[in-house]
C-alpha cells in the first residue's frame, strides 16, 4: 500500500520529466512552420527565481516566513501592486493557508525560525 507521500512523488516525478522533455525539444530546433517562443518579459525570470529562493529556504525559514516573502514579491511583480498592498495580502494569504493547512488539516509545516 502507497504512503502519503505517494501521490507527491508521483506527480512530481511526472511533471519534472515532462519538463526534461519539453526542454529538450525546444533545445533541438523548433518544429518546421513554427518559430521559437522566449519570454519577453523579465518578470517571468523573477517569478522562477522567487519559486527556487523560495523552495532553497522553505525547511529553515519555515511556512509562513517563506510564503509571505514568495507572495509578496510575486504580487508586486506579476500583479505591479505597490508593495504595503502586496505585502499586506501576502501576510493575510500566508496565515491563512498556514491556518487552513496546520489547524484544521493538522498537516505539519515548518516553523523554521519563527516559534510557532
Amino acid at each position: 500500500m502507497p504512503g502519503a507521500g505517494f501521490f507527491p512523488l508521483f506527480l512530481g516525478l511526472t511533471l519534472g520529466g515532462l519538463s526534461v522533455m519539453l526542454l529538450a525539444q525546444s533545445l533541438v530546433g523548433p518544429a518546421s512552420g513554427s518559430m521559437r517562443v522566449w519570454p519577453k518579459q523579465p518578470e517571468v525570470f523573477y517569478l522562477v527565481g522567487s519559486i527556487i529562493a523560495a523552495a532553497a529556504i522553505f525547511e529553515r525559514a519555515g511556512f509562513l516566513l517563506t510564503m509571505t516573502l514568495f507572495l509578496g514579491v510575486a504580487m508586486s511583480v506579476l500583479g505591479k501592486m505597490k508593495w504595503p498592498a502586496a505585502v499586506a495580502l501576502a501576510l493575510v494569504g500566508s496565515v491563512s493557508s498556514y491556518l487552513v493547512f496546520s489547524r484544521a488539516l493538522q498537516i505539519a509545516l515548518p516553523s523554521g525560525i519563527l516559534p510557532f
